[in-house]
């Protein structure tokens, strides 16, 4: 339970950290840090945790009915290959979205900030 609270300290403390960070330079980039570093994990999270269930289901001959769950009952896809495939869907978003976060702030102009 510690190390629950601790990261959920922390998560909140990295999102605080980077929209205070948002308010005070107006840089985007900091926006889609946020989205790639704390809100895209959470999704796909939330995604992995429905796709399970869903898998589940498949592997107890119950109907789930969307695909690409209706393609395996059907047997034409592999189980395998499409959560595997899903998988690295999941992991991709998260990277594209970081780039994009690193490539707002490679665009943004250098200025020195006053104390």
């Amino acid at each position: 339970m510690f190390l629950v609270s601790l990261a959920f300290v922390t998560e909140a403390a990295i999102i605080v950290a980077l929209i205070w960070k948002y308010v005070r330079t107006r840089d985007i980039g900091f926006i889609w840090l946020l989205v790639a570093v704390c809100i895209w994990p959470a999704i796909s999270q939330l995604l992995d945790h429905v796709g399970g269930a869903m898998t589940v289901r498949v592997l107890h001959h119950q109907y789930v009915g969307f695909y690409p769950f209706t393609a395996i009952e059907r047997g034409q896809l592999p189980l395998g290959a499409t959560l595997s495939f899903m998988q690295l869907l999941v992991k991709f978003t998260g990277a594209i979205l970081m780039l994009v976060a690193i490539l707002h702030f490679h665009k943004r102009p250098k200025t020195v900030e006053l104390p």
